[in-house]
């Protein structure tokens, strides 16, 4: 949709093994892709699927993998497109239990990310979780691998932050492949499997983008690329709103 703005994380094989199914997001949406209304994130200790909180992987092992995908998306893309932000897999919820971990934000900052979005304080008041210098990490408002659904997590936290009274962002992040698998993807009338979620549904998902394309309940909600929430908090930081 030409209103919807958002974050993809994904390793860098991705750009290895599957780059025609990463062009759009370097082309235009004028021209059929979705330049710049999709920001690329580095996900997943960059290569692969791998547990990023301390216990699990050396530090030592965890930079040599960010460098060496920062590395291989630098060959297919240049310096200059090489992702700022970082979304893990299990940085605070090893074997999917939630604040079971300890994040190593250090690593993050280390490897040269501009920030990172981060499963600590998950499904909490929006948050500077960590800071150092200029790099910051943020939580979410959601609780992964549930089923609530964007449209339902949305209007439950709008009313929170605006009964607040304090300004704050609705950092929602979804599973992909929970959300990508037809035909229920394509089908609304299709059931998806029950671990899934009966939210699991693209339909719900443009749902929940339109409701905050149009502001919401309260007039106030608009969409935005992880790095512009990111923005967003550094200035609440600097103004002492958060």
């Amino acid at each position: 949709a030409s209103f919807a703005r958002c974050g993809l994380g994904f390793p860098s094989t991705w750009y290895d093994f599957a780059a025609e199914n990463l062009e759009q997001l370097y082309i235009p949406y004028q021209q059929g892709g979705v330049f710049p209304r999709c920001e690329p994130l580095l996900t997943s200790t960059g290569l692969g699927v791998g547990t990023e909180a301390r216990g699990f992987m050396t530090k030592r092992t965890q930079i040599q993998q960010l460098e060496k995908a920062l590395d291989s998306i630098k060959t297919h893309l240049g310096s200059r497109l090489i992702p700022i932000g970082y979304y893990p897999w299990q940085d605070t919820c090893p074997y999917y239990k939630c604040q079971s971990g300890e994040a190593q934000f250090d690593i993050v900052k280390e490897v040269g990310f501009d920030y990172s979005i981060t499963y600590k304080d998950e499904g909490k008041f929006p948050r500077i979780v960590y800071q150092d210098e200029n790099f910051i990490s943020i939580n979410q408002q959601n609780i992964h691998w549930r089923g609530d659904g964007p449209g339902k997590t949305i209007q439950s936290w709008e009313k929170k932050i605006i009964d607040s009274g304090n300004p704050g962002w609705i950092m929602i992040g979804l599973d992909a492949p929970f959300w990508c698998q037809p035909p229920f993807y394509y089908d609304p009338e299709y059931p998806p499997p029950a671990s899934y979620g009966a939210e699991t549904s693209v339909t719900k998902l443009m749902a929940a983008m339109r409701y905050v394309n149009k502001g919401g309940n309260s007039g106030k909600l608009f969409l935005a690329k992880p790095h512009e929430v990111v923005r967003f908090a550094r200035m609440l930081r600097t103004r002492k709103l958060i």
